[in-house]
């Protein structure tokens, strides 16, 4: 059964705590190396929004604590790397919903459905402008939390997070599981049921840091199996 959201961000707060400081969720954290490599250091992207900025709360029409449940409805499961996360998020695929932050990763192994068109993917919620918010279809709700009195000015330089309840938690280099949509948009695949849509590698197999379950392979397949 497909799933049904509900998306009800809670502005007030968010712009009171944007308003104090811009944070940027895609943050660059040092990683450890071995040997020579250890001179140039790396850096890792993370996408590990702050619940207290804003409040988006989704709603769905089965058991997303299931794994079974959400590999039934995601139109693709598969295994991949994450090699790079945008630092701002797009209304492009919201209008008058939740935003979306892109990802690009690389598929090492599809279990159902086909990959990404350019390995491309997004997950729900982000950083944004108050100017996109202004722009994306909340004419109501932007003039009642004061956005629509801001200038343009002040709108574009004053940013706002957007998380679940339930949010997905990235790092660039570390592999994971993604359950994902694909909604009638061409090339926009979206993490299905927030964080319950994704699965990272461990040396068990592929853990989900919600319900606290590992899977394998061989039980992912089993479940896209099951009718």
């Amino acid at each position: 059964m497909r799933a049904s959201f509900t998306f009800l961000a809670v502005l007030g707060a968010s712009i009171v705590l944007a308003g104090c400081a811009a944070t940027v969720q895609a943050t660059s954290e040092p990683t450890s190396s071995i040997g020579p490599a250890a001179e140039s250091p790396t850096t890792q992207e993370t996408f590990a929004p702050d619940a207290e900025m804003a409040t988006v709360q989704g709603s769905w029409s089965f058991d997303v604590s299931d794994a079974g449940e959400v590999v039934r409805d995601a139109d693709v499961v598969l295994v991949a790397r994450v090699t790079a996360i945008d630092a701002m998020a797009t209304f492009d695929f919201a209008k008058g919903g939740t935003p979306k932050t892109g990802v690009t990763v690389e598929t090492s192994s599809v279990l159902k459905g086909e990959a990404p068109t350019g390995d491309r993917l997004f997950v729900p919620g982000g950083t944004v402008t108050l100017q996109q918010v202004f722009e994306s279809d909340f004419a109501d709700s932007t003039e009642k939390n004061g956005i629509a009195a801001k200038s343009e000015m002040e709108r574009r330089a004053t940013t706002v997070q957007y998380v679940s309840e339930e949010p997905v938690r990235l790092v660039t280099g570390e592999e994971y599981l993604f359950m994902l949509r694909h909604p009638a948009e061409p090339n926009y695949f979206v993490v299905a049921a927030d964080g319950y849509g994704v699965f990272e590698k461990t040396s068990e197999g592929f853990f989900n840091s919600i319900t606290k379950r590992t899977l394998t392979i061989s039980e992912i397949e089993s479940l896209i199996r099951e009718p």
